[in-house]
């Protein structure tokens, strides 16, 4: 099942198990693809495609990572990316990743109300993690779910 607004910048994905909602705004007004995305499959295709540098930097930028974090969270050395030029189109591992960090925020954005308190929890020491922050495992696909099941525990009030 799947559901877009009216802008053609958000698209809310409905699987069996995982929903996943991909704003575009928080790669700014960069133009991340040629095609619109309305599914999962534009997903794919836009993963195939690859996102540009500039577009990853603007993602880093909106959600307060350094070159060196985003780097990192997509598997990518500081170095590389420094050296791709602006508009070189990502590998489709570091492309898809960016798409689950985006979707990731706007899940969390959605639960706290507000991106800035998102982030706030992103970076505060959880004692369930035993004093590590969230942020910090955003370098594996288990840190991505393990953040996205706690969200979807804190939005039903399962605190624990």
């Amino acid at each position: 099942m799947q559901s877009q607004n009216n802008n053609s910048q958000f698209v809310v994905i409905f699987t069996s198990n995982v929903t996943y909602m991909i704003s575009l705004k928080y790669f700014g007004k960069q133009q991340v693809t040629t095609r619109p995305v309305q599914n999962a499959l534009d997903l794919i295709f836009l993963s195939r495609e690859g996102i540009s540098k500039k577009a990853l930097l603007i993602l880093a930028q909106n959600l307060s990572f350094s070159q060196k974090e985003i780097a990192d969270i997509v598997h990518l050395s500081e170095r590389t990316l420094q050296r791709y030029p602006d508009e070189k189109r990502l590998n489709k591992e570091a492309t898809a990743t960016a798409l689950q960090l985006a979707a990731l925020y706007q899940q969390g954005e959605e639960v706290f109300g507000e991106l800035a308190r998102f982030k706030g929890w992103m970076g505060y020491p959880n004692p369930v993690l035993s004093g590590k922050k969230p942020m910090e495992l955003l370098d594996t696909p288990f840190g991505f779910q393990w953040i996205n099941d706690e969200l979807i525990r804190i939005a039903h009030g399962v605190l624990a």
